[in-house]
């Protein structure tokens, strides 16, 4: 049910389509509607009315005896609003106060010095106790259970530097003096050792009537001969500060050599099952050990040596993330890790992306004569053990197939298929279809966006149809094996893949920078292999062009950009819009060294 907002014709105010009356201005929209739903007067109406007023400031309808109106706060009655206003204004009071003047002789440096003695602890210790008789107002009694004696000075002794007055007038202590004396302590005897070799003590046996009860049984030492006492030097005396200096400075040495010996080359870091980092030392690999911290039991691992590299090994370099090499074998040019699809037509949905992740890789081999297509292992495993039998797998077929003579029958694997050279003109491109093609799937993307697939030739007992799936990369890097090693020329020219690159230049609103905006946008994004970069920006109103440099140096949507879309256009004033420019980011191939390097960095233990 759709609803229609209208306006008032007098006031203007927002209606539904079906009022009849405003309930701002009572305009009536609807004479015979608004008869009908005209509200019956009820017998507390006149009440009501007579109980409210009307404020005289702004109209607004109040309750009778309100003091203040509840709409604009004004008073409703001008006596009470004068009497308010006498009551605020107040003058102000000044009291005066007469305060007692002290002359000289009403303190003096006497009476000040007794206060300050009641302070001392001899004073406490003199004053009466709480608990005596001669206290007034006792308004309590002990329980009969409770025993209470006066302590017997006989029961503890004080220090002899301890000296209490309770005698005379405490006010005539005299104030004690203190005095620091310079530390000097005398230097600890060293025992002077014989300059012959001390044989070893032996234990002593139980004490005798004669020797203290609480000795100690000495343990056996056995000293080693020292040079004359009167050829040793005599250390210096050193102060307490000193020693303690000496100290610290022994065990942080000690302490420093530890930790070198602890990082040196002959240790390395592992983890225990908690994820507690322990330094272990190379002499430990293949031991087991527990973690000093949770007390886990692991296995030191084994140093992985390198395997050396066969002769049969297969240089393969990377082209757009699939792998194309040169192989002196039965096959010229591998391609690595492309999606294959089985489309069955009971189960296929027409929408994008439905066949997106439905899928098995392939390796694919290039010669004159035919193009292999090989699973290396089925789907599916444990923890992911087929995806770690497959670059074993594959080290294995190259290995096979560096024979030039190895027939693909012999060749170990999940499965493998062989599209001979009289079926090349049947590989066709179903997504895009080429101009003037009527596509199968309704020009729908099912392989996914920015994806493009290959339809493989049928054989006579296929009951299913499949297809080949490539990001753009992988795709220039297809066509490309097709023309240089099976004869195929300029495959997927003729349709919208961008097989180059295509840029659109402008210039910049600032300084007139050429700006390049990347062409069928769609087939880069969707591509991993291929890294892009934000070039520049276009408003939506005007179509100005802004570079993302002149973009981050006057600040346009803040300086990471984030607040364009809501940002003023500098040209029309209007809100700029989020429409950015990309292009291809140029990364310069870094240096052997520095791939060594960071090699080395990633791997090193602890890392």
């Amino acid at each position: 049910m759709a609803i229609q907002i209208i306006n008032c014709p007098e006031c203007g105010t927002f209606l539904l389509d079906d009022t009849a009356e405003c309930h701002a201005c009572g305009h009536v929209l609807n004479a015979d509607l608004a008869e009908t739903t005209k509200r019956s007067s009820l017998p507390t109406d006149q009440a009501v009315d007579d109980d409210m007023d009307v404020c005289p400031t702004c109209g607004e309808s109040c309750r009778k005896g309100l003091v203040r109106c509840w709409n604009c706060g004004s008073f409703t009655r001008p006596d009470i609003e004068k009497a308010y206003r006498n009551k605020s204004v107040t003058d102000t009071v000044t009291d005066k106060f007469d305060l007692p003047e002290l002359d000289a002789s009403s303190t003096n440096e006497q009476e000040s010095m007794k206060r300050r003695a009641w302070s001392t602890p001899e004073n406490f210790l003199s004053s009466l106790p709480m608990g005596r008789e001669e206290d007034e107002g006792d308004d309590f009694e002990l329980s009969d259970d409770v025993r209470m004696s006066e302590a017997d000075d006989s029961s503890f002794d004080l220090s002899d530097e301890i000296s209490l007055r309770s005698e005379g007038d405490p006010f005539d202590i005299p104030a004690p003096s203190y005095s620091l004396a310079p530390s000097n302590p005398t230097p600890r005897e060293m025992p002077t050792l014989s300059e012959e070799p001390a044989e070893a003590i032996p234990l002593l046996s139980s004490p005798s009537q004669d020797e203290p009860a609480e000795a100690d049984a000495e343990i056996p030492i056995s000293l080693e001969a020292k040079k004359p006492a009167a050829k040793t030097k005599a250390k210096p005396v050193l102060t307490p500060e000193e020693e303690l200096l000496k100290i610290a400075a022994d065990e942080e040495a000690e302490i420093s050599k530890l930790r070198k010996g602890f990082r040196s080359k002959e240790s390395f870091v592992v983890f225990c099952p908690q994820g507690h980092r322990i330094r272990v030392r190379e002499k430990f690999r293949g031991k087991t050990g527990k973690c000093p911290r949770c007390e886990s039991v692991f296995i030191v691992p084994q140093k992985s040596s390198p395997k050396p590299k066969k002769k049969t090994d297969v240089e393969i370099a990377t082209v757009g993330g699939s792998a194309v090499g040169g192989v002196t074998g039965r096959y010229s040019r591998w391609l690595n890790d492309v999606h294959l699809h089985t489309v069955v037509p009971e189960k296929l949905k027409l929408k994008p992306d439905s066949l997106l992740n439905e899928f098995q890789t392939v390796d694919l081999g290039f010669n004159a004569d035919e193009v292999l297509i090989v699973t290396l292992v089925a789907a599916g495993g444990l923890f992911g053990g087929a995806a770690k039998k497959k670059p074993a797998a594959r080290t294995a077929m190259l290995d096979y197939f560096a024979n030039p003579t190895a027939a693909p029958d012999g060749l170990a694997a999940a499965a493998k298929r062989v599209v001979p050279k009289e079926a090349f003109s049947q590989l066709v491109l179903a997504q895009p279809v080429p101009p003037g093609t009527e596509s199968l799937f309704g020009n729908i993307p099912i392989f996914g966006v920015g994806r493009i697939a290959v339809r493989l030739p049928r054989a006579a007992d296929d009951k299913n149809t499949q297809y080949l799936s490539f990001a753009l990369s992988e795709f220039r890097a297809f066509s490309l094996a097709l023309q240089a090693v099976c004869g195929i020329e300029a495959f997927g020219v003729n349709t919208e893949i961008p097989m180059v690159d295509h840029y659109e230049t402008f210039k910049c609103h600032y300084n007139e920078t050429p700006v390049r905006s990347l062409q069928q946008l769609e087939y880069y994004q969707k591509d991993t292999n291929l890294k892009l970069e934000i070039s520049g920006w276009r408003c939506s109103g005007c179509k100005l062009i802004v570079s993302e440099e002149a973009r981050k140096k006057e600040k346009i949507g803040g300086l990471n950009g984030k607040a364009i879309a809501k940002a003023k256009c500098p040209k029309c004033t209007q809100k700029f819009g989020s429409n950015p420019m990309y292009a291809l980011q140029e990364t310069a191939a870094p240096a052997p060294s520095e791939v060594a390097e960071v090699t080395a960095e990633q791997t090193a233990p602890g890392a």
